[in-house]
């Protein structure tokens, strides 16, 4: 959504008026296909910059009505000075904004501000899901696979997420919802207070409309959990097959130790397997080719 409204400039060029004045960079691609206006050489004013993302802000943190007025004011502004292509851009940016709020749902009477932070937990694997909640509205999930190798507690867990997934995060709710209180809960909530310059409560509901969305979270973390070990059982069943065709190919009776290391250090290793199946099958005809070439 944040490309398709807004030209966000994907480089990390450290940009300033020295550097964009002495000209040091060149467009990239970006502005040729329309992704980005070129602050980096002075085609977008830094004042221009800075409004776009003011606007980006806005829709991460699920401020969709203000976003939508700023948009018609623009649209508005830009069709009373003449200026017909940019309103035009204006109005299909609103159009996507409308149906891009027109599609979340409603889950909340009241305007907090609130993330749903529910995990799955199964021996050495756990797998989060973040149900966001913006005015009342869900405007977004995300989901995160987790290694327990040390098989952690669920509070444990919740606490070292926490600390690591809202330290950089730009847009901290007031309120965070967990299964449990995590470790720590004291030392977390000053902590995210201090990175958001706000009041941060955490709360475990026990019944109630925010137990249900907590139930909903818990479920597609499950069901996360569920879809990764399904995939590393097709891995592991595919192969014994991957192997036969190999065997098939080179007459080997035994799985050479390079092989096994192949496929068991690396988690692509099934792809790296069947890339190299095809190499070595070429090869191998082309050296039949060469033999009878020799013979005759």
């Amino acid at each position: 959504m944040i490309t398709q409204l807004f030209k966000i400039r994907s480089c990390k060029l450290p940009l300033s008026p020295e550097t964009i004045n002495a000209g040091r960079y060149k467009v990239c691609l970006d502005y040729h296909i329309k992704k980005c206006d070129a602050p980096c050489v002075g085609y977008q004013s830094q004042e221009a910059y800075s409004i776009t993302v003011q606007q980006v802000t806005k829709l991460l943190k699920g401020k969709i009505e203000e976003l939508i007025k700023d948009f018609k004011i623009g649209m508005n502004t830009a069709a009373q000075e003449l200026q017909f292509e940019k309103a035009a851009d204006y109005r299909d940016k609103l159009a996507k904004l409308q149906a891009f709020s027109e599609k979340q749902k409603i889950v909340s009477d009241d305007e907090t501000d609130r993330d749903i932070v529910a995990f799955a937990l199964e021996g050495k694997e756990a797998s989060c899901s973040i149900l966001n909640i913006r005015s009342g509205k869900l405007i977004g999930k995300k989901e995160f696979q987790i290694q327990n190798s040390s098989q952690e507690s669920l509070e444990e867990i919740t606490a070292a997420f926490i600390k690591q997934f809202y330290i950089d995060f730009i847009d901290i709710p007031g309120e965070i919802v967990t299964e449990v209180e995590p470790a720590e809960n004291d030392e977390i909530v000053e902590l995210l207070k201090f990175r958001s310059g706000k009041k941060i409560k955490i709360t475990t509901p026990k019944r109630g409309d925010l137990k249900s969305l907590l139930d909903m979270s818990k479920e597609n973390a499950a069901l996360q959990l569920r879809e990764l070990q399904l995939q590393k059982v097709k891995k592991r069943e595919t192969f014994p097959i991957l192997w036969q065709h190999f065997k098939e190919i080179f007459t080997l009776k035994n799985c050479p130790g390079i092989l096994n290391v192949l496929i068991f250090q690396t988690c692509k290793a099934l792809t790296l397997l069947q890339v190299w199946l095809c190499l070595l099958t070429e090869s191998q005809k082309r050296a039949s080719t060469g033999n009878l070439q020799s013979k005759l």
